[in-house]
């Protein structure tokens, strides 16, 4: 849940509450942080995939730890994919503005 919504609903239940948004932001970030625990931004990617039920393919280079290149999707839009492979639709708009750089 985003802060701001945990902020109007901590203010919606309880009348008298004193918290403000910086707090609320802080306990967030200390939640995330616990969440991640020690792994890599990589692992914990991979880690969030497993649990939401993506299937994920990942190649490294020879003898390396760098990922060379990596594919995730749920498995029903797969399975579609394999009965209607003539049809192919990719978004890679995502924060492309933000960092300058396409996703494909």
């Amino acid at each position: 849940m985003w802060p701001k919504h945990i902020m109007m609903n901590l203010k919606g239940r309880i009348k008298d509450n004193l918290t403000n948004i910086k707090q609320v932001y802080s306990a967030h970030k200390i939640y995330k942080k616990f969440v991640k625990a020690e792994k890599s931004e990589m692992q914990h990617l991979f880690k969030c995939l497993k649990e939401c039920k993506y299937v994920l393919m990942c190649r490294s280079k020879c003898e390396s730890t760098t990922v060379q290149d990596m594919f995730w999707g749920r498995l029903e839009y797969i399975m579609l994919f394999n009965t209607f492979p003539t049809v192919l639709i990719m978004d890679s708009t995502y924060k492309t503005d933000t960092y300058k750089m396409p996703l494909f």
